[in-house]
Order: C-alpha cells, then structure tokens, then sequence
C-alpha cells in the first residue's frame, strides 16, 4: 500500500462526502419530530447520508484494499462534516458514519444503530444518541472482540472525535440548555 494510494482515496472520499445528499436546510434530526416538520425530506436526507458513506466504503473496498477504504470511511465522514462548498459547515457525521461502519462490518454497523437508537429513547436528544453509539459502540467491539474489518482503535478515535464535534451541545446539555426534539407524554 502505496502512500500515493492513501492520500488519493482519503481526497477522493473526502470529495465524495462534502457533495451534498439532499436538500441542506433540511435537518436529518427532523424525522424523529413528532408532528409536522418536514419527515419524508428529513429521512430521505438521513437515508441518502447513510448511503453515501455506505457506496463511497463499499466503492472504494471492492477497488482498493480495506485497510485503504479504512482511510476513506474517515476520508468521506470528515468531507461530509466539513465540506468546502458550505464554507466547512457541514453536518454531524452520524448518517454516514452509519453507512460506512455498516459497510465494512455490518455487525458493528447494526451495534451503531442500535446503541443510537437506545440513546435516544432514553434521552429523546439526537446529540446524546450520537454520544451513546460514540460510547457504545467501540466498547461493545472491544469487548466482542470485532475487531476483524475495522480497527477498534480507529472506531474509538472517530467517538472522539463526534465527542469533540459536538463539545458545544454537550456544554448546553450539562448547563440543562438542549432542546428536546419532544417530551414523552
């Protein structure tokens, strides 16, 4: 494996995540609203997130070496939460990273789902599902010892990551200052 390879399939997924899936105004976390919103437009945008980590990994395994692809599954979740054409602003990387773990390893990639969706179930915040799976699912991996497609330790440094990606609505979930998408009745 090639550096010149690496550094290529990093910048090809990155290019591949910063392409946006669906309509940008549209906020993924708008499917789990209760009554109106926009949910058709909202999950459409969570599905085309998660396929797009899901084709690009799968893409880029099927032509290169996993342990390459292994660079691009980073290569499209950091394009597709920085991407130039919205002045790095993108979104929080949750959909596609889905995608891609499922890609390599679809156990891992359900324990993911699985671990968000109890997140939010008990705290009825996207923010804190996503630190849930964060927690949950390198933890799970370690423990089951997955560590046959992806590296566990790969898996625990993108939690770190949507860790510090989302520092400020941990700020706000301590101080008592997120919203919850709705109260259980």
């Amino acid at each position: 494996m090639s550096l010149y390879l690496v550094i290529c399939a990093a910048l090809i997924a990155f290019g591949l995540g910063a392409l946006p899936a669906a309509n940008w105004s549209i906020k993924a976390v708008q499917v789990l609203a209760p009554k109106g919103g926009k949910k058709i437009q909202a999950f459409a945008r969570t599905f085309a997130d998660i396929m797009k980590g899901f084709l690009v990994v799968l893409l880029l395994t099927t032509v290169l070496d996993s342990e390459v692809a292994k660079i691009s599954a980073l290569g499209v979740f950091f394009g597709h939460i920085y991407p130039v054409l919205r002045r790095y602003s993108g979104g929080n990387g949750m959909g596609v990273l889905l995608g891609a773990l499922t890609a390599f390893d679809p156990l891992i990639g359900l324990i993911a789902l699985v671990s968000w969706t109890a997140g939010y179930y008990v705290f009825r915040l996207a923010t804190q599902a996503a630190f849930s799976s964060a927690i949950a699912t390198p933890l799970v991996a370690m423990i089951y010892d997955l560590d046959t497609h992806i590296n566990v330790f790969v898996l625990f440094a993108i939690s770190a990551f949507v860790f510090w990606r989302q520092r400020e609505h941990l700020v706000n979930y301590l101080a008592g200052n997120e919203q919850v998408v709705y109260q259980r009745t």
